[in-house]
């Protein structure tokens, strides 16, 4: 069992519908795999943790990155895992805008995901506030 963390970047714009779209894919898609994890999108940026097998995670990282709607996609953490911090997660989107970054990292504070995996998804979560504060003045 391993976790991994990535970020990338949308190519383009995306729409919220097609945010929703690529949640509902993975959820769907997941299960053969059985792997489980969370999706951040906020300022055209995707944050993932996955966790699975070390072949289902490998495969996945496959498709990722033949996926045309993203690029610069970069792995931050990958590790072993001796049990998994999201088993019922299919893929869960966080970032909602009912969500503000403070309660996303309750959420996952309550996972124990580990402090290399809080750390990256806080600074990830820091940028895109700082870039949302920048394009709204």
């Amino acid at each position: 069992m391993e976790r991994i963390v990535y970020t990338s970047r949308a190519r383009t714009d995306l729409a919220s519908d097609e945010v929703f779209r690529i949640i509902e894919t993975s959820a769907r898609n997941n299960p053969a795999r059985d792997v489980t994890g969370f999706l951040i999108f906020n300022q055209n940026r995707f944050l993932q943790l996955v966790e699975g097998e070390r072949q289902a995670l490998d495969e996945l990282l496959g498709v990722l990155k033949r996926d045309p709607r993203h690029c610069d996609l970069a792995i931050h953490v990958r590790e072993p895992a001796t049990k998994r911090c999201f088993p019922n997660w299919r893929m869960r989107r966080l970032g909602s805008a009912s969500e503000s970054g403070a309660e996303i990292l309750h959420i996952l504070a309550e996972r124990d995901i580990g402090p290399q995996c809080m750390q990256l998804v806080g600074e990830f979560l820091t940028y895109s506030e700082v870039v949302s504060q920048k394009r709204s003045a």
